[in-house]
């Protein structure tokens, strides 16, 4: 070996040992700050806590907040819970967007998928978006959906009704603002739940609100009380969850 690749090599090691010295050095000195540091600077480098509220839904419509509104509505509480300490997970088990008409095959709810993906499911909540505004328009069923049984009266098939004391609908004019939001409980237990001929789903006997599969849903107040619904509306946007309570709201 020549004496100018000794050299070469002599001042390579030298550098790679004074590297990892001052590599060395200051992982200790960056240690020593740490643990002399203030527990309030300290925290800042822990991965943030995931809290509950962010685990309650995953719907691409409703937010924490509507959470909240719709968990202290279901309990009927006097106070409102906060997006801190809802007990129920909003768990998303149809979802479905609606184009416009040159779209056609997918204008049109599949209600066979709608009633399979809900079998199992012992409250639900029904959420839609009004087409071309920030209207949230919808309804809660605390018993289990069910296929109606055709009947016949004369010529006609009637529709099917369940009864349930702690059904609602719900109408809020911004959806960005939780402070809009109406809800009705059922006056007319006996109609609360309606099921027509062709499986859609609607409350009251009216129809208070007409879940219709080709997104034209219509409202007329019979066995709730009025809170604004349009009598007729588009929806742009259709989504049903399975609500869970999963733990004690404080």
């Amino acid at each position: 070996m020549s004496l100018k690749q000794q050299v070469c090599l002599s001042q390579k090691g030298s550098a790679f040992e004074e590297l990892n010295f001052w590599r060395f050095r200051d992982c200790c000195t960056l240690k020593s700050d740490i643990l002399n540091s203030p527990r309030h600077l300290v925290r800042t480098i822990h991965r943030p806590t995931l809290t509950r509220y962010r685990q309650a839904s995953n719907s691409n419509i409703l937010n924490p907040h509507h959470l909240a509104i719709f968990s202290t509505w279901m309990e009927k509480r006097n106070s409102y819970y906060k997006i801190h300490n809802n007990p129920h997970k909003f768990k998303t088990l149809y979802h479905q967007l609606l184009c416009d008409e040159f779209f056609f095959k997918s204008n049109i709810m599949d209600l066979e998928t709608v009633h399979t993906s809900c079998n199992n499911a012992k409250t639900i909540l029904i959420v839609a978006k009004v087409k071309d505004s920030d209207q949230l328009v919808g309804g809660f069923i605390p018993i289990r959906l069910r296929k109606p049984k055709d009947s016949v009266v004369g010529n006609r098939k009637s529709n099917s009704f369940s009864s349930t004391k702690e059904s609602f609908i719900f109408f809020f004019t911004n959806c960005n603002d939780v402070k809009t939001g109406k809800f009705a409980y059922v006056t007319e237990t006996k109609y609360a739940i309606n099921y027509n001929d062709k499986c859609e789903i609607g409350f009251g006997r009216g129809h208070d609100l007409e879940c219709k599969s080709d997104g034209n849903w219509t409202s007329t107040p019979t066995s709730y009380p009025s809170i604004g619904i349009p009598a007729v509306f588009k929806i742009s946007q259709f989504e049903i969850f399975e609500v869970i309570r999963f733990f004690n709201g404080e």
